[in-house]
This record gives structure tokens, sequence and C-alpha cells, in this order.
């Protein structure tokens, strides 16, 4: 039995980073079926000088812990319980640290979205409270949005390596001019759409995307539908923050708005 409890964002955080997967056996776990195993045995934090010999037995850090991400795996309770504390051969516990390691990134990618839900499910009891209480109205919130811009479920990555996680209606004039990331490589230097002509032209930003599909250019080789995509979401996403408005008429502050316009469709005969 693990002496050490897992944060619980680090746990779902490293279940997702996994796929959801056992390590040891690959199928999927559901989610009351999840232990978080320590690869190296946790016991040895009772054994610091058997604990010293594995690391230099397996080629671990010095400030290797048996407590970190990189020792800690998503395994079925059953697979768990097989495992229980013994030691893996140098050979299969450097394959299962290997793993660990290489998704370290994303479990961290994945503490810091939980995090940020966490806070954004705070932060709207918080408001649900303070429209309760009529100490902030619906239009007090409308204009804090469009001041701070959209914030958007997906970043948009950019061929400088830049990204843009919110965005102002001030800044869209600038995105649609700069190069997008295709295909998530910088190896992909803009598509090429070609016309019925026979001409072509090189796209590289929305607004030169644009311009192309206005133009009668289009993608012909399935590689260009594909890169494609990316432009074409990302353009989506910017075309759809440049339409948005705030609403001049809220039902939810002003209910009998939407009274009398049922009243109205009710006492309005209209022809079959």
């Amino acid at each position: 039995m693990s002496k050490f409890k897992v944060p619980d964002q680090t746990r779902i955080a490293i279940w997702r980073a996994h796929a959801k997967k056992c390590l040891y056996c690959g199928d999927l776990i559901n989610l009351g079926e999840l232990d978080i195993d320590h690869i190296v045995p946790e016991n040895l934090n009772d054994d610091s000088v058997e604990f010293a010999r594995v690391k230099a037995e397996f080629g671990l850090a010095p400030e290797f812990t048996v407590n970190s991400i990189l020792n800690l795996v998503p395994a079925h309770r059953r697979c768990n319980l097989a495992k229980s504390g013994q030691l893996f051969n140098p050979a299969s516990a450097r394959f299962y640290l290997d793993i660990a390691s290489r998704k370290e990134p994303a479990v961290l990618r994945q503490i810091d979205s939980l995090k940020l839900q966490d806070r954004k499910e705070r932060i709207l009891a918080i408001l649900r409270n303070a429209l309760d209480t009529g100490s902030i109205s619906l239009a007090d919130l409308a204009d804090v949005q469009f001041n701070a811009g959209f914030s958007l479920s997906s970043e948009l990555e950019f061929f400088d390596g830049s990204t843009e996680g919110k965005v102002r209606l001030e800044s869209i004039d600038a995105l649609l001019d700069k190069p997008m990331l295709l295909g998530g490589t910088k190896d992909i230097d803009g598509i090429e759409f070609v016309n019925d002509s026979g001409r072509s032209m090189t796209i590289r930003t929305c607004r030169e995307y644009r311009a192309a599909r206005a133009s009668g250019y289009y993608a012909l080789t399935t590689f260009a539908m594909k890169m494609e995509a990316f432009l074409s979401s990302a353009d989506a996403i910017l075309d759809s923050i440049t339409r948005a408005q705030v609403p001049s008429l809220s039902y939810v502050s002003n209910p009998r708005l939407v009274s009398r316009t049922s009243s109205f469709f009710r006492k309005t005969s209209f022809p079959p």
C-alpha cells in the first residue's frame, strides 16, 4: 500500500497523459479502476543504502526520487496489486522509466490545464454569487469579457514560434498577417493553392488564405488539403471573434422581453 498520496490533479494528469491506458497491460483504465504506481518501489524510501544501490545500478540521477512524476505511472488496480512492491530488473525498469520520462511534458501540461480549470470554476462560483446578490450585472461581465479578450480552447500557433491563447479585437488585424504553423512543424513554409487556369500561389497567412479563396484558388493535392485545415480553423476563429458583439438586449436580466415576444406570436395569426 502506497504511503504517498498523489494529489488529485497530478493523478488525473498522469492518467490523461498516458491516454488513459495502463502502463503494464496496455488496456484502457476506467477512472474507478485507476491506481498510480511507483515504477521504482516506494518502500525504497525506508532503506537509503538499498535505494542508493538501485539508483547506481539503474543509472538514475542522484536527485531522482520515487515520488516524482518521472516514477509515477497509471495502472489498473489489479495490475498494481500483482506488481506490488517488487523491483523490476534493470532493463525492464529503464524501459518503463523511459516511458514516464517521455510523458513528463504532457503530464505537466495537463496539471497546468487542470489548475486553470479549477481556478475558472472558483471564479464562476464567485461570479454566480455576485450575480445573485446584485453586486454585478451581466452588462458588467460583458464589458470585462470584450475588454480582456477572448480565451481560446486551443492556442493559435504561428511559424515564428509564438502562440495566442487569448485574442483581443484590436489584435486581429495583425494576427491575420502572421504566418501560421502548419502541420505542427517549421518544415512546412506555406502551402500551394492553384486555380482553374493553372496558376499557383503560396499561402502562409489567414489574410492570404482569404484572398486566395476569394480569387478562386484552392488546395489541389491531398497534402495541401490537410494543411489547409490549419489555416481554415485559425481563420474561422479570427472571423468569429471579429463578428462577436455585446448583445443589446438580455433575456436573462429582463425576462419580460421574452413574455412580450411570446405574447406577440400567440396573438398574431400567420397564413399557412
